[in-house]
């Protein structure tokens, strides 16, 4: 659907183990807009700190950003992302 204020209801779960987390963990999103033809084009990206929440939620609208080696790219437009980072008893490490 053309729409220039479309919404999207998608939920993406990734899993991580403690070994897989750096310092300062930080989930980039990039966003493209789809093409069935030729290649899909550029629209945007943010990145989201995640330090501060472990077993959290936080929900805010973020700004996309320039790709920076493609500087004369127009970018304009933001997307409201809603994380939830809780703990998987399954991926415990249980040396014994």
């Amino acid at each position: 659907e053309k729409t220039l204020c479309p919404a999207w209801a998608e939920t993406f779960a990734v899993d991580l183990g403690h070994d897989e987390i750096r310092e300062h963990p930080t989930l980039v999103v990039t966003c493209e807009d789809h093409d069935l033809v030729g290649g899909n084009d550029f629209m945007g990206f943010f990145e989201v700190p995640l330090t501060g929440l472990e077993h959290g939620r936080s929900r805010g609208w973020h700004e996309l950003r320039k790709d920076p080696t493609k500087p004369k790219l127009d970018v304009s437009g933001e997307l409201e992302i809603v994380l939830r980072w809780r703990h998987s008893p399954d991926r415990v490490f249980a040396p014994f």
